[in-house]
């Protein structure tokens, strides 16, 4: 089970998710497959954000962090291709069958904390 203890500074709206785990045996918390961890990681990032925003994040803010991170929506990213469709069409389908459970469970232990 994750655990991680969120920091939060209110005066500058800054977050920091810290790792406490004592794991000794250096497994991995989650695992996906190689091919995925990409994806994975977007996932996390878009949905850590919407955490931090309240749940709410504008599909105008979406592109904004995208881009932020050097991931554009008008031209194919090397690593993820069609950003758009990615995140409107496949990450929401595979939300409903694989990945949200995963991922709520994850948030929940967080933010319970």
């Amino acid at each position: 089970m994750l655990q991680s203890n969120a920091i939060c500074n209110t005066m500058q709206q800054a977050y920091m998710l810290v790792n406490v785990l004592d794991n000794k045996y250096d497994a991995a918390h989650q695992t996906w497959p190689p091919e995925d961890h990409a994806n994975i990681g977007l996932v996390m990032v878009i949905l850590s954000v919407i955490f931090m925003k309240g749940n709410i994040l504008s599909e105008e803010d979406l592109y904004d962090l995208l881009s932020r991170l050097g991931i554009s929506q008008d031209r194919p990213d090397d690593t993820f291709g069609d950003v758009k469709h990615l995140i409107t069409t496949d990450f929401v389908r595979q939300a409903c069958d694989i990945l949200l459970p995963k991922i709520i469970a994850t948030i929940f232990v967080i933010s319970s904390l």
